[in-house]
């Protein structure tokens, strides 16, 4: 099942509409529309596109037309209101074949879908790239990934979807779970990383300005002490970050802030290392 075709003057979007109005322009039925959108008077409307040799004739029945021929004819263009509105009812009920005839092609298909979605021209154009992988994906993953792409661009995505009868899985494939469980496993000894650089970056700096200020103890054994405690609180980071290395070699990348916090850890802990003479 798919998004069922309605009406040119059912269409609320202003994006579809829009988009409806390029493909009639493409099969030169642009009058069509231009008489279901126009506002102009009723004496107007009658010479432009009702009347017998209009310049630009639309499609009614005869007996419709005949019967505005008096009411021009006396230049009664006040009592044609009626009639018009049977025109534009008679024309709108036609122009279900053109709506149809527009969803049928791959580009009118996803309109009708992104319309529902409420997008604008701008977000359509972000989102037809992911709606067609999202149709037609190479993975479940590529496709699911495609979704949450649309569910960015639109709350209103998984509506639309499963509207049109394509509707998101209840769950992500088992590959694209796992790869969120890892990204918020790593995000997670992220945050415990951060809180331990600062701690050793305060420790180094503090020890450091007493190092410089005091010099050395002279018990061998004091100066072990305040090696180890150092190396520990280094440790505490280093392990940790070793392993996030190792499950995502773009971590640093990610990460720039904890990276450049890092380093000046490392440099600090190499300069504190050096002057206790290990």
């Amino acid at each position: 099942m798919t998004i069922a075709p309605v009406t040119y003057l059912q269409v609320t979007s202003p994006y579809l509409k829009a988009e409806l109005i390029k493909f009639s322009k493409a099969e030169h039925t642009d009058d069509t529309l231009e008489f279901l959108d126009s506002k102009a008077t009723n004496q107007v409307l009658y010479n432009t596109y009702i009347k017998k040799g209009a310049p630009i004739q639309i499609n009614l029945p005869d007996a419709l037309v005949r019967q505005f021929e008096p009411l021009a004819k006396a230049a009664k263009w006040s009592d044609m209101t009626k009639l018009i509105k049977t025109a534009r009812a008679n024309v709108n009920a036609m122009s279900i074949q053109f709506t149809t005839r527009f969803q049928g092609s791959e580009h009118g298909h996803r309109a009708a879908i992104m319309g529902r979605m409420g997008l604008t021209a701008a977000q359509a154009k972000t989102a037809e790239p992911f709606l067609q992988v999202y149709m037609k994906p190479r993975t479940p993953e590529d496709g699911y990934n495609a979704y949450l792409a649309l569910m960015k661009i639109s709350s209103k995505a998984k509506a639309a979807l499963t509207d049109n009868g394509t509707p998101p899985p209840a769950k992500p494939p088992a590959s694209v779970q796992d790869q969120v469980n890892k990204n918020l496993a790593l995000d997670k000894l992220a945050k415990t990383m951060a809180v331990d650089v600062k701690a050793c970056t305060s420790y180094l700096e503090s020890a450091l300005k007493s190092v410089a200020k005091d010099g050395l103890p002279r018990d061998p054994i004091e100066v072990n002490r305040m090696f180890e405690s150092g190396r520990m609180r280094h440790d505490k980071v280093v392990l940790p970050w070793n392993k996030a290395i190792q499950s995502d070699r773009a971590f640093t990348i990610k990460y720039k802030q904890l990276a450049t916090d890092k380093a000046e850890m490392d440099t600090l802990w190499a300069t504190y290392s050096s002057k206790l003479k290990h």
